[in-house]
């Protein structure tokens, strides 16, 4: 009499990686039941690839993805022995200790002979100059941003290849060097263009698993996830791992930087992704393609000019210690220049030793005023519109320069002071520096002066993409005190104040205003990053800006939308639908309606923030600003 063949069934319902790492679950039940038959049971829209995998017999499908699954009760009744691999693969035990192939070889009780992936397609014949890309993972907290792989696509381009766009979703992405199949092709379709590819990189998602089934070279951007756990099992694979590590990581199912991994404009904000370089990557490819790596792009060597020890002696001095942006940036200055080697001093004309009153942190020594003629400084910096005249008086034998932040003859109280500060741009004394392209142009056309520009910068190691704090409705930020009437705080309360949302405002002083369900009074700037990231948008309404202002850029830096008044400042950074949206001075109408539009564009709020997070990371480095300003205050040369 025939015996009958046991039967199992065995369900995992998605997705094409985690049925894909299955296989040595199934190689080890056919080892230990060698007569059996397997029924593979998973979800309809991944019913594709359990017919691939070399053990499975017969596969069905479920309609629901998540649970309950009515179809699994049903057909295990008529089973000899049903496995449920979905829920063991997502047992936490298991993720924070677990390879997820071993959990699920552990709950089905096998040890297969091997548990690397197989897959029942052959490579396709490989073009050695094609890389494919994939360009997103399943979740948020998984993806590499757009702008890091629009960057590595344009290096690998230029190193002769052609790179293969691979995506689910389809991205409006075409350039020289470039095919995209993103949303053109099926997960499966992909699967094969992948093969035919010299390497692939991707973030931790199904692709590279494919790739380990078909020796195809692979680069994996790992974050949030350990990734001694996926990789454990490829260490003979062809591959190389882009993993830089941060505090908070690993942090597996719980993301400490309030990333949401359902949702799509968390997509590439996570800082462990973040981290990974382009340029990291592009080396990893080039080690696994047997190529010398391409050297790094070193800064210019330099000397420090004749001065003994090489160390320059360095004062700043202020009008008076306030809380401003004018104060922050030199306070910037003074402690990066410090933290180079230089001995920085700061003093204020008003006589003030206490920087407190800033509420910024300062790292260099107070000096009063009546000290600096003994301290013999190399370089003095004035930075207001009074300061170069007090300068003058020392009469010191070193260089002088005046940082131009904004335009001061338009602030001062009476003809006198303006006439004076007008005079103070035309002194031979002083070499000139600036913070912006709109105060350049302003100082050569009106008042005859060729300047350094030495742009401001946000310190990326304190502003990035942190939401942290729970929201109900949506929620937009006002920057600025309502009693400085160009920073137009009172437009922005009108603009906010028709609308349904919830309204939070920083400002440096505690004047309260009744549409405001929340007042930031100076908080510390680890808390400041928190609330950028934490809304929906930044309403900034001034009149009169020559140059990005800082809260803008810090704003950027933690993918918070921005909504501005169109003026020459904002102009240096935002750009009309790329990284902001620009309303002309005044249309408190025209904002509202700007401000509505992004509330209720998620799609354009997800775009704007990842244009502002771009132009952040791009343009905004402080180390690239305080090398410029080393060489306009003579500290460095180039060799």
């Amino acid at each position: 009499m025939r015996r009958t063949r046991m039967r199992i069934l065995v369900f995992r319902n998605g997705g094409f990686g985690d049925i894909l790492t299955t296989g040595p679950v199934l190689r080890g039940l056919k080892q230990k039941f060698p007569d059996s038959e397997i029924t593979y049971l998973t979800h309809w829209y991944f019913e594709e690839l359990p017919r691939l995998l070399p053990c499975v017999d017969r596969v069905e499908t479920v309609q629901d993805f998540l649970p309950p699954h009515p179809e699994f009760d049903a057909l295990r009744q008529e089973y000899d022995l049903a496995i449920d691999l979905t829920m063991a693969a997502e047992r936490s035990p298991y993720l924070e200790q677990w390879n997820r192939t071993d959990a699920m070889c552990d709950v089905a009780g096998v040890t297969p002979s091997s548990f690397l992936p197989e897959i029942k397609l052959e490579r396709e014949p490989v073009n050695p100059k094609r890389i494919a890309l994939q360009l997103s993972g399943t979740a948020a907290e998984r993806c590499w941003p757009m702008r890091h792989s629009r960057r590595l696509t344009e290096m690998l381009v230029e190193d002769g290849y052609e790179v293969v766009l691979l995506d689910n979703e389809d991205i409006g992405w075409e350039a020289r060097g470039v095919i995209n199949l993103t949303g053109r092709c099926t997960f499966i379709e992909s699967v094969k263009a992948m093969s035919a590819c010299a390497a692939v990189i991707g973030p931790d998602s199904a692709m590279y698993h494919f790739a380990a089934a078909l020796d195809v070279p692979f680069v994996v951007i790992v974050g949030a996830y350990n990734p001694a756990l996926p990789l454990k099992h490829y260490r003979k694979k062809k591959h190389r791992l882009a993993y830089s590590r941060i505090p908070c990581e690993p942090c597996f199912l719980t993301p400490r930087c309030g990333i949401q991994p359902e949702a799509k404009e968390h997509r590439g904000l996570a800082p462990c992704m973040r981290s990974i370089t382009p340029e990291t990557v592009r080396e990893y490819v080039m080690e696994l393609l047997e190529h010398e790596p391409r050297a790094v792009p070193r800064r210019p060597s330099r000397h420090r000019l004749p001065n003994g020890t090489g160390r320059q002696k360095v004062l700043y001095l202020t009008p008076t210690f306030g809380c401003s942006g004018g104060i922050r940036v030199i306070f910037e200055h003074c402690n990066r220049l410090s933290r180079r080697g230089h001995d920085v001093f700061v003093a204020s004309e008003d006589g003030s030793c206490d920087p407190s009153s800033s509420s910024f942190d300062l790292e260099v020594p107070v000096v009063s005023p009546d000290d600096v003629p003994g301290l013999r400084p190399d370089v003095v910096v004035a930075t207001g519109a009074t300061t170069p005249w007090t300068v003058l008086r020392w009469a010191l034998d070193c260089r002088i320069f005046y940082l131009v932040q904004g335009t001061e003859p338009y602030f001062q109280d009476d003809a006198a002071s303006m006439q004076r500060a007008q005079a103070s741009y035309r002194l031979p004394q002083l070499s000139l520096v600036t913070v912006s392209p709109h105060l350049e142009r302003w100082l050569k056309e009106h008042h005859g002066r060729d300047c350094e520009l030495v742009e401001n910068g946000v310190d990326e190691e304190i502003f990035f993409p942190e939401p942290v704090f729970e929201k109900q409705r949506a929620r937009v930020l006002i920057e600025g005190p309502s009693t400085v009437p160009w920073k137009g705080v009172g437009d922005a309360f009108d603009i906010a104040g028709d609308l349904d949302v919830e309204v939070w405002r920083l400002s440096p002083t505690s004047d309260h205003h009744p549409g405001i369900d929340r007042l930031w009074c100076r908080p510390d700037q680890e808390t400041v990053r928190r609330i950028y990231s934490s809304c929906d948008l930044l309403l900034k309404t001034s009149y009169m800006e020559a140059g990005t202002p800082l809260p803008v850029m810090e704003a950027m830096a933690c993918a918070c939308p921005v909504v501005a008044y169109d003026t020459p400042g904002i102009r240096q950074h935002c750009r009309h639908e790329e990284n902001a949206l620009l309303v002309c001075q005044g249309d408190v109408v025209g904002a509202r309606h700007a401000v509505a539009r992004l509330l209720s564009d998620g799609g354009l709020r997800a775009r704007l923030a990842e244009g502002g997070l771009e132009t952040a990371l791009s343009r905004f480095s402080w180390e690239e600003k305080v090398d410029r300003l080393e060489r306009a205050l003579g500290l460095v040369a180039d060799a």
